[in-house]
């Protein structure tokens, strides 16, 4: 058997494990609710690592963490509504797997999966954006994250917004719609004046990423990914309006795969990284 790797998507309520072949097939995969209190959350994660692998050799384990990391201790400093702060996940499973482990932010991840997996593969340079209970942001250049734009946090961008400084995930994600229309994207049909809106808000975010990256194409993940076509012409009408005549506005598309992009892209950045 080749190599296998492990790829660990950490989210607030379920964490998804999943073992890779060497060429990318999922062998297995187990997803579980997210423990509360990290002693037993990374109890539990040893556990399922050891039953989705079988116990075969493992080459490489990749931990998408949805919080601020450390890169230098690769540790999270904090992770998003669990209340964890400054662990040590890489360290903790290496007491029981004496392998590389690679530790990053979901929505980096989530661009390394798009890049090379999803929508963003027949593009150089592609910015990804996952629009959910809040808004996070990942670049990738010919398929790998550029160490300026790893610490990006394009969701806590400022802009003016009904007459207040409100950050852009405050206003613009998943989150911020049910509280604004009352309802989740799902329960809201196309045409809706609730997409108008939503998509001038998206777009002050989008505009601005697209001015200072250039990317080749935005990718839009997450669960309000899965409705860009409610909102893609408010979108690009409200980018066309507002562009400069040297920025570009480059193809926005849905993510090729919003529920898979995070742990595929655990997957390729465990092949990298065994390349190097």
């Amino acid at each position: 058997m080749g190599a296998m790797y492990i790829a660990v998507d950490i989210g607030g309520t379920k964490t998804l494990v999943a073992a890779y072949s060497e060429e990318g097939d999922v062998l297995a995969s187990e997803k579980n609710p997210t423990q509360r209190e990290y002693p037993d959350f990374i109890k539990e994660l040893t556990e399922v690592i050891h039953r989705v692998s079988g116990d075969q050799d493992v080459e490489a384990i990749c931990v998408a963490a949805p919080g601020r990391i450390n890169y230098e201790e690769h540790k999270v400093l904090s992770l998003g509504n669990l209340g964890w702060q400054d662990i040590d996940i890489p360290g903790d499973l290496r007491k029981e797997f004496d392998v590389p482990i690679h530790l990053d932010n979901d929505a980096n991840l989530g661009a390394v999966g798009e890049a090379n997996l999803g929508a963003g593969k027949d593009y150089r340079s592609v910015l990804y954006v996952t629009v959910s209970t809040g808004i996070g942001t990942g670049v990738c250049m010919d398929g790998k994250l550029p160490e300026v734009l790893r610490k990006s946090e394009g969701g806590s961008m400022h802009f003016r917004h009904d007459g207040e400084f409100m950050k852009w995930e405050h206003f613009a994600s998943g989150k911020a719609f049910v509280e604004r229309f009352g309802k989740m994207g799902k329960d809201v049909p196309e045409g809706d004046e609730a997409w108008y809106q939503f998509g001038g808000d998206v777009s002050l975010g989008i505009g601005s990423l697209v001015a200072v990256i250039e990317p080749d194409v935005v990718v839009i993940g997450g669960s309000m990914g899965t409705h860009l076509e409610k909102y893609r012409s408010s979108l690009l009408d409200a980018l066309q309006r507002t562009r400069s005549v040297v920025v570009k506005i480059p193809p926005i598309v849905a993510a090729e795969q919003p529920e898979e992009a995070v742990i595929n892209g655990c997957y390729v950045t465990c092949k990298q990284q065994s390349e190097n």
